[in-house]
């Protein structure tokens, strides 16, 4: 286990930015923004999809998740979204890639979640964000699958993208909060959903 906790600081996705912009993210030269405590990064000399995950301090690879060095900070804050809300890594033992999680950055799993059709949830925090495993029937790998962004008026937020970009705000399984998906002909590359903010003390 690390002697002090790392804190995931950067995420790095392939592609082109433009489907981001279209969005309401704004990037700097390197194609990097801030949103809360993490920065994002899109990587147009790579190819589409999740490339990796950085924290800090700088961490190994977590069962088989590629961990980047750091990149600069950017000073170009995204916007509307105000910080990540949790990161979701898929995974064939929901046991084995938590126990690298918390040998690699210090935090401690959380607790886990039995669902329906097999599927098992397992939750650690790291720094402001939630990184979720999860592990279902037929997951055969571990990899990085998705992210979820907190934006706080999401319902006026979704009617200004409609419904061709994003899906219509529904009950997260959060009490209290909402949460709608962006789809993916949208051509993010990566799994994206947006939430509102959690209301609890």
């Amino acid at each position: 286990m690390s002697e002090a906790q790392a804190r995931l600081v950067q995420l790095t996705v392939g592609g082109y930015r433009e489907p981001w912009r279209s969005l309401g993210f704004e990037f700097d030269e390197l194609g990097g923004c801030r949103i809360g405590q993490v920065s994002l990064r899109i990587d147009t000399s790579r190819d589409s999809g999740f490339l990796g995950w950085a924290f800090d301090p700088v961490v190994g690879s977590i069962d088989g998740i590629e961990t980047l060095g750091l990149d600069p900070a950017s000073r170009v804050d995204s916007g509307h979204f105000a910080s990540v809300d949790h990161v979701v890594v898929m995974t064939d033992s929901l046991e084995r890639t938590s126990r690298e999680i918390t040998r690699h950055t210090g935090s401690e799993l959380r607790r886990v979640r039995e669902a329906d059709g097999g599927v098992r949830q397992a939750f650690h925090r790291s720094g402001e964000v939630v990184l979720e495993v999860v592990q279902t029937p037929s997951t055969r790998e571990t990899s990085l699958w998705g992210f979820v962004l907190v934006v706080p008026d999401l319902v006026n937020f979704a009617e200004g993208l409609g419904p061709a970009v994003i899906g219509q705000p529904r009950e997260a399984k959060q009490p209290g909060r909402l949460i709608a998906t962006i789809r993916r002909e949208v051509g993010l590359g990566v799994n994206l959903a947006l939430m509102t903010p959690d209301q609890r003390p």
